[in-house]
């Protein structure tokens, strides 16, 4: 925490001040403020369509009108949580394969359900594409934009993107990263992020996120403050009564005033920044596991008294599945069209040497054999159960939270 009396960090076990963690989504609010900065700067205007920075090959479709920078950071452009060409060779690290090439392809052929405004939708993408836009508009990359303009002025050197690998300064950094964990408590492998980074790929500490609540609220010193105080005027509805989106920040209504608040999460992280600009007071919560319910009730207890939720006990980790091989050729047997009542379609399509499933508007997944006819999930727990006749396969049964639905095939593609 951190107020006019100073700062006051409490741990639960071995981590310090300076263990980092990823932040997952409170990176939006950095690149928040990279938009707030570069509108304040005039390098770009908050309702200035995005398409105007796209590079050359690059389009968004408009329906009704342009996609605004501010309708990106607002959560209120209608493009989806996430793209649905993820490609998942890592199951573990999603964003870790996704490129620029593949951003460009998908939205040049992304249907927009809405025209922007019409709602708040959550969007990650969004996000990553405004980090994108920005990066471009300042003639370099997101990360290198964050050093200069944020992280650097205010001193935060461990607030970083994983530069790889291969960096030896970067191993350093790594010796001092928390192990992640998932919701079993079981560990699990770091995420980064890519060309997804300004959505979520930020890893920091609790010196540098209390250095930069501390700005927001006045009690670091930095000529960034007039911007940072405009970003939290709301500028649209959010999720649900009483929470408004600001630039990068969400803005909560509770009993003791609003509390500007953005919560974060990866593999194996969980975080909470939030602060009280009238009682100058903010916290950060930082865990290296995917336990629920969380860390946002925890900061907000912090701020505003509010009940923290019993946890309970982690769940039992699901028994190991095991996985047969099947050869890619083979595999071709099962790709094509399932008919998924009332208005559904699973498609099954081969992707190297493995199969991925999708449903209309939905995130392709990839599936595994554990039977010649049987594929699961693992990253939504659902089964797969081909049917064949005549030694062709003809139908599939999605088994998923105890319900069989049977999909007749439609065509082979």
């Amino acid at each position: 925490m951190i107020d006019a009396q100073g700062r006051r960090i409490i741990v639960r076990g071995p981590a310090k001040s300076d263990t980092l963690f990823e932040i997952g989504s409170i990176t939006k609010t950095f690149t928040g403020l990279l938009l707030a900065d570069m509108a304040a700067r005039g390098e770009v205007g908050l309702n200035d369509p995005a398409a105007r920075y796209l590079p050359e090959g690059w389009r968004l479709p408009v329906r009704g009108r342009p996609i605004t920078l501010l309708d990106l950071t607002t959560h209120r452009s209608g493009l989806p949580r996430v793209p649905s060409d993820l490609p998942l060779s890592d199951e573990s690290n999603p964003y870790a394969d996704y490129t620029s090439a593949l951003m460009r392809d998908f939205l040049k052929s992304w249907v927009p359900e809405r025209e922007p405004g019409a709602r708040y939708e959550y969007s990650n993408l969004g996000v990553a594409l405004l980090g994108q836009i920005l990066a471009r508009r300042a003639g370099t990359d997101y990360e290198t934009l964050v050093r200069t303009r944020i992280t650097g002025p205010l001193h935060m050197a461990d607030t970083t993107i994983r530069s790889g690998d291969g960096d030896a300064g970067d191993d350093r950094g790594m010796r001092r990263q928390a192990t992640p964990h998932d919701e079993f408590l079981q560990p699990v492998p770091r995420w980064s992020g890519g060309v997804m980074s300004a959505a979520g790929g930020l890893r920091s500490d609790a010196d540098d996120m209390l250095t930069y609540l501390g700005a927001h609220l006045g009690l670091v010193l930095t000529p960034l403050k007039p911007v940072m105080d405009g970003m939290r005027v709301v500028r649209a509805e959010g999720d649900g009564p009483g929470v408004g989106m600001g630039i990068g920040w969400m803005v909560a209504t509770t009993p003791v005033g609003a509390i500007v608040t953005h919560g974060g999460a990866t593999g194996g992280y969980l975080s909470n920044a939030a602060f009280d600009p009238l009682r100058r007071r903010g916290v950060v919560v930082l865990a290296n596991a995917m336990t629920q319910p969380g860390v946002d009730d925890i900061a907000i207890h912090l701020l505003t008294g509010s009940p923290v939720a019993a946890v309970p006990p982690p769940p039992p980790p699901p028994a190991i599945r095991p996985i047969i091989a099947i050869p890619p050729a083979q595999l071709d047997r099962f790709v094509g069209r399932y008919r998924l009542e009332p208005d559904q379609v699973i498609t099954v399509f081969r992707s190297k040497d493995r199969l991925m499933i999708q449903l209309i508007g939905q995130q392709a997944l990839p599936i595994h054999a554990t039977a010649p006819l049987q594929f699961f999930s693992r990253i939504v727990p659902f089964d797969l159960i081909f049917h064949e006749a005549s030694g062709k396969i003809d139908a599939v049964t999605l088994r998923q939270n105890g319900e069989d639905k049977l999909a007749p095939r439609m065509l082979a593609l």
